[in-house]
């Protein structure tokens, strides 16, 4: 049975980004993204969502529109419960009431990150992708470096990174969910 995000609907983008996530190799290489280029990992997450089901990946166009939207929420919300979070980590000693204080922000901007992946379940384009998802994944990663400001050979090179990491660890075999 699929989990439900608090508004009762499926939640299969949920479903996948936790289950990718866990993934060490795919968590280090969305932990150095997010450091080196500041790239929101659930939108990332989303787009190869999007490519393992043969759906649409948005182009530049809208990409960029699907950013603008979740900036708000995004600055407002995720960024600030995460600042909080990595400051309190160097005053929370193990078993203690920061530590404990620390957890519970960790447990809010994952929060956070589910509103925004459960937003963009629904923003996604619901039509059929053209081509294999691979490269379609590729395509998508490369086109959100490339509004994050990333070079075009550093581009290429990590979106074949990224995109090789999402797809040893997905197989693409998650087709339904919507």
């Amino acid at each position: 049975m699929q989990a439900s995000s608090e508004s009762g609907f499926p939640a299969p983008l949920w479903d996948y980004a936790c289950a990718l996530y866990a993934r060490p190799d795919v968590r280090a290489l969305c932990l150095d993204w997010q450091l080196r280029h500041a790239a929101d990992i659930p939108l990332v997450l989303a787009l190869c969502w999007q490519a393992a089901r043969a759906r649409t990946v948005p182009e530049a166009g809208g990409l960029d529109r699907l950013r603008r939207a979740l900036a708000p929420w995004r600055a407002s919300t995720v960024l600030r419960l995460r600042t909080l979070r990595r400051r309190l980590k160097p005053l929370s000693p193990p078993d203690s009431r920061s530590a404990r204080l620390r957890a519970a922000v960790a447990r809010a901007e994952l929060c956070a990150e589910r509103v925004q992946l459960d937003y963009l379940a629904l923003a996604l384009p619901a039509g059929r992708g053209t081509g294999d998802p691979a490269s379609a994944m590729r395509r998508g990663v490369e086109t959100y470096l490339e509004l994050l400001g990333v070079g075009a050979r550093e581009r290429a090179r990590e979106a074949d990174r990224l995109a090789d990491v999402m797809i040893r660890n997905s197989g693409f075999r998650i087709q339904g969910g919507g």
